[in-house]
């Protein structure tokens, strides 16, 4: 989006470091679980040929309709978005958000689309023609370690039927969005780093 391979690297290891610092969070702050007493034998069986062209089959029609799930999310939230544009819904809670906050609309509103679906959003904040472009690169290092919620509800829908818990999910999103934006911020401060356009 930047045309800057130097951002492409500091994204990446703001979003390595972002995913260390949650899962060593979640891990203190986790409740200890009992152990089980429970017999976690499996029978190990071996795959034959016709087997394994069965496996993969299944792999295959699996891993299809995993992308036709995001692809189909992304294409939904992409026409939520261009509604909330054509009825001026997105323009209203932009510049109520702008009035409140202070903030540059166009990061504003890059950001409200970006919550929505991140790479509609990183496209929008990275065409801001800003003289501060660190600005733009912090809320797109947040939009990237949130996800959007065009990715929340990707992820509830292939892991809904392992009852696992998508609001610590959710939680864990925020907060490597939050980091991420942190981590950062201390990375442009450093000496010598400076992307901002004279």
């Amino acid at each position: 989006f930047y045309g800057y391979y130097t951002i492409g690297i500091i994204l990446w290891i703001t979003h390595i470091l972002s995913a260390i610092f949650v899962g060593i969070i979640f891990r203190c702050f986790s409740k200890k679980r009992k152990q089980d007493k429970m017999n976690y034998n499996q029978k190990n069986k071996d795959i034959n040929i016709t087997e394994l062209g069965d496996i993969l089959g299944n792999a295959i029609i699996k891993g299809i309709r995993s992308v036709l799930i995001v692809g189909g999310f992304v294409v939904l939230f992409s026409v939520i978005i261009s509604i909330m544009q054509r009825t001026g819904l997105l323009d209203l809670i932009t510049n109520i958000l702008c009035n409140t906050l202070k903030m540059d609309k166009g990061i504003v509103e890059g950001s409200i689309i970006g919550i929505l679906e991140f790479t509609n959003g990183l496209k929008y904040i990275s065409d801001i023609k800003l003289r501060y472009l660190s600005l733009n690169i912090i809320v797109s290092s947040f939009l990237i370690g949130f996800g959007g919620l065009s990715v929340l509800l990707q992820v509830t829908s292939i892991v809904s039927k392992y009852k696992l818990s998508i609001s610590k999910y959710f939680l864990g999103k925020i907060l490597q969005g939050i980091i991420s934006a942190i981590i950062m911020i201390l990375i442009l401060n450093i000496p010598n780093i400076n992307l901002d356009i004279q």
